[in-house]
């Protein structure tokens, strides 16, 4: 696949601000499949659980349980500063690494089990597709045309 951005003239001002746009338009699609990810059975753990929602589980499995991490995921959010812009979604519960790395279950009656990694963030971008597309660099060279008034 060739890609082609043409800058005509240099305005960083304005080609940050097209940056910063193509990112927010992005963000809301990241955040929808990472809910998708978090919710697929497709996480492998090594035992049949009984979960604190009372649901029985066994492998593979979603990673929701009760709810609080896919629930905890912020709003995208998009910075912009020295020249680059930046998207983030932060997923606040408090054992959101230790699910996303894997790590010790501080908090439950498994507290010296070392638990599996679950990176739903990696899946996210693996699977995420925009227009049958498997963005990120279709989906900023589409719109980035697009917000240059070349479509």
């Amino acid at each position: 696949m060739a890609v082609r951005v043409q800058i005509k003239q240099w305005n960083a001002d304005k080609l940050l601000a097209r940056t910063t746009q193509i990112l927010e338009d992005f963000g809301p699609l990241v955040a929808f499949q990472s809910e998708q990810e978090i919710a697929k059975e497709q996480y492998t753990w090594p035992v049949t659980t009984r979960r604190k929602n009372g649901q029985v589980v066994t492998s593979p499995r979603d990673i929701v349980d009760t709810g609080r991490l896919i629930n905890s995921a912020t709003p995208p959010e998009v910075s912009s500063a020295g020249g680059r812009s930046a998207l983030r979604i932060a997923w606040t519960a408090p054992y959101a690494y230790e699910v996303l790395k894997g790590g010790y279950l501080v908090g439950t009656t498994r507290q010296n089990y070392v638990a599996p990694e679950r990176d739903w963030i990696s899946r996210t971008y693996r699977q995420l597709q925009v227009d049958g597309e498997r963005p990120f660099l279709p989906f900023l060279v589409r719109r980035w045309n697009q917000l240059a008034g070349d479509t």
